[in-house]
Parts: C-alpha cells; structure tokens; sequence
C-alpha cells in the first residue's frame, strides 16, 4: 500500500488600522513604505495562538518554525489596498484631484478591507465603472 503525504496552508486574517504611510526616498526616487511591526503585533499574536489551537498537538509547534511561517520576520499582506483612495487624493471615478488627466483605477482607491476577501473582482469592478465615466466624461475634454 502507497502512503499518501498530504498537506493544507493555514492563513490567519486580521484587519488592522491603517497606520503605515509612505515616504518619497529621493535617493531611490521611490515611495517607500514606513510600516512598524508593532502597529500589528499583538493581532498578530492572536492569530498565531489560534492556529496553534486549530493544528494541535506536536504539530502546533511547527508553527513557530520560519520556514512555515512567512509573518515570523516580516508581515505579510496579501491584497494591499488604499494609498490614493476615493475622497482623500482621487473623485469618487479615480480622477487624481487638481492632475488633470490623471486616472487611478486599482486597489490604491480602496480606503480599507473589502470584507476579508480577494478584493480583485472589487478592483475590476470599480475600474469598469470608473472608465465608463471617464470616457462619458473626459474623452475630448481631457485627451
């Protein structure tokens, strides 16, 4: 008889406030992003006591072995979001405010979660409804 090996990915999700910012670098010429690990550290303990619980047993203390656990040296993020949101740098359709033809239509509109789930169809919806205005709107105005 085959042995069969088996595995499963275990992800804990928490929603954390959005304190991180990013920072021109003009040696880079790059926004960098300024994010403390103790802005989630203590959610981030909650999760991993949690997964423990769920694994159990001798397996529970794999869980603290880095190569299973991406957030041990770093946090993970998954589907970033925000960054030139709606109302604070861009309209409600993604036009960038007092930067005439410039448009932002992905995630970086987005203020916050979209409900702990994959937020790419959000994103695509969102950018359909954007570019319908925008072309209603600005085609032969803008360009």
């Amino acid at each position: 008889m085959r042995r069969c090996l088996s595995t499963t990915s275990l992800i804990g999700f928490g929603l954390v406030e959005p304190r991180g910012r990013f920072v021109h670098d003009p040696l880079r010429d790059d926004a960098v992003l300024h994010w403390s690990q103790t802005y989630d550290a203590a959610l981030t303990r909650r999760i991993a006591a949690r997964l423990r619980r769920i694994v159990g047993g001798s397996l529970a203390e794999d869980l603290r072995n880095p190569m299973l656990d991406t957030t041990l040296f770093d946090t993970t993020t998954y589907h970033p979001l925000g960054g030139a949101t709606i109302g604070t740098v861009c309209d409600a359709y993604g036009r960038v405010l007092g930067q005439r033809g410039l448009y932002v239509n992905d995630g970086a509109l987005i203020p916050g979660s979209t409900g702990a789930a994959n937020p790419s169809m959000t994103i695509a919806a969102l950018a359909e409804r954007n570019m319908d205005e925008i072309v209603r709107r600005d085609v032969g105005t803008v360009f």
